[in-house]
């Protein structure tokens, strides 16, 4: 995997393009280990924010099953005409209310329908349970 530092969010792989979330776990926990070291009171919160189309799966105990891929990733290349061939526009667009854009979320579980990682998993999860349920301990 290239990443070329621990802050890229994104690494390559062959023709894949990931999220680093454990190079993005380490500066969560950099992060907060600045704060402790810097301020001697309590922290009061902390926010996980996401784009919102992500996402990591995770086996039932929360474990991370596989580095998640990046939005942009080529794996949803063609993949929104193969969905319109089994369910207009109209119709697919009246059940869902998204814009028709190759990174949502829709098409990047249907290009994983017949993956090994994805078969007999439960819906995944957004990627920010990876990290707030890690925050948080739940």
């Amino acid at each position: 995997m290239n990443c070329t530092a621990s802050t890229t969010a994104r690494c390559v792989w062959g023709k894949s393009l990931y999220w680093n979330v454990l190079g993005l776990w380490q500066n969560i926990q950099d992060a907060l280990s600045l704060y402790s070291r810097d301020h001697h009171a309590p922290l009061d919160g902390i926010g996980v924010d996401t784009w919102g189309v992500d996402f990591a799966l995770l086996d039932r105990d929360g474990r991370l099953l596989g580095n998640p891929h990046h939005y942009r990733d080529p794996r949803t290349d063609g993949v929104m005409d193969e969905i319109f061939a089994q369910l207009p526009k109209p119709e697919l667009y009246a059940r869902t209310g998204l814009q028709f854009m190759q990174i949502n979320t829709l098409y990047q579980l249907y290009s994983m329908k017949n993956s090994v990682q994805f078969g007999g998993l439960e819906w995944p999860r957004p990627a920010r349970h990876a990290f707030g349920g890690a925050l948080l301990g739940s």
